[in-house]
């Protein structure tokens, strides 16, 4: 009985370790995401590969990212994440980490944005560095197509 209770014991602490530390929930990354500041990002993940959409909600000039969501693309494996995005006269990159529980999942990223400069003098000026947080909004698996609509 007591090497019973013992073996009880040691299944249970293997799975509450096991579920609480294992990512399994961020394996694959595709979905709708939304961060604070309304900008959406949508993926479709494909093996290590994502592509996509984002729609940025931030602008320093008015029309500076344009009307339309950008196409991305970039890996993600395991959770971690990284990908690009070419605007007008500005191109950002992030990458970052998938943490949470099933349909609680939030993709922490930092980005670097380098903005055109007119001469290499204010070259330096260009570069913006910051960090962001996007919550899992949507999770029905996204077609190619549907990945660059942002109808929510």
């Amino acid at each position: 009985m007591r090497l019973l209770s013992h073996l009880l014991l040691c299944v249970g602490l293997f799975e509450a370790f096991t579920i609480s530390t294992q990512p399994s929930a961020c394996y694959n990354l595709t979905g709708g995401w939304k961060n604070s500041k309304g900008s959406i990002l949508k993926i479709v993940q494909t093996g290590n590969h994502i592509r996509g959409s984002f729609s940025t909600a931030v602008e320093t000039v008015e029309g500076a990212a344009g009307n339309e969501p950008v196409h991305i693309r970039g890996f993600a494996q395991c959770g971690l994440i990284s990908f690009s995005v070419t605007y007008k006269d500005s191109v950002a990159s992030f990458s970052g980490q998938c943490y949470g529980k099933p349909l609680e999942e939030t993709l922490y990223t930092t980005w670097l944005l380098h903005s055109r400069m007119p001469d290499y003098e204010n070259y330096w000026m260009g570069t913006r560095i910051g960090q962001d947080e996007f919550k899992l909004v949507q999770t029905y698996p996204y077609t190619a197509n549907e990945s660059t609509k942002t109808s929510w």
